[in-house]
């Protein structure tokens, strides 16, 4: 009989930055027994930005928790286990907007999750992404910032005004993207499908 999966979902409205890191600097952070994984003999780190929808705990929807926004940092690896090379991702730091979901996760599958004040705009022109659509995230982060008078807290360009003295000691944290091209699988070989391609 086949068991139920844990946990299900959509990923949906991505955006992914990656940039090349020395593999020492990956080295010192790889778990025992796994090893950087390279493309082109370059390592990489990701920040993803995404929707999370159609979530379903056990095949049950959870009220109020079926979508949300996440942003994580991530790392590529892979590990042999006799003659298969098994390709992964590990995460650093995974950053979503409710309490439930960074407890479970980190509950379940001892994940690094944490709860910050989020927030996302999707502007599309039709069902699906496509040229010029842009996709924005930002989440609060609790760093301290100096205490001086200047503008507004937060984006116009994310359609709120927040007041300074709300925020006063909190950062907002933004990530955007324009679609520039119509969507498609990415090439063989290339980066893009190297960073896609780890389960």
């Amino acid at each position: 009989m086949a068991s139920r999966p844990v946990l299900t979902a959509r990923w949906t409205e991505l955006i992914l930055l990656n940039f090349p890191v020395p593999i020492s600097a990956i080295e010192r952070l790889v778990p025992p027994g796994i090893e950087p994984d390279l493309h082109d003999g370059q390592a990489y780190i990701s920040i993803v930005a995404f929707r999370f929808h159609a979530v379903r705990l056990f095949g049950m929807p959870i009220v109020g928790h079926t979508d949300f926004s996440e942003i994580n940092l991530r790392y590529y690896v892979r590990r042999t286990v006799g003659n298969e090379v098994r390709r992964g991702v590990v995460f650093v730091r995974e950053i979503v907007p409710r309490r439930a979901v960074a407890f479970t996760a980190n509950w379940l599958y001892n994940e690094s999750y944490i709860t910050r004040p989020m927030r996302s705009v999707l502007n599309m022109q039709g069902p699906t992404l496509a040229p010029n659509d842009t996709i924005e995230y930002a989440w609060r982060s609790k760093l301290p910032l100096p205490n001086r008078e200047g503008p507004e807290e937060g984006s116009s360009h994310l359609r709120t005004r927040l007041p300074r003295l709300r925020f006063r000691g909190k950062k907002w944290n933004r990530i955007a993207a324009r679609v520039a091209a119509p969507l498609a699988l990415p090439a063989d070989g290339s980066l893009d499908k190297f960073i896609v391609e780890h389960y």
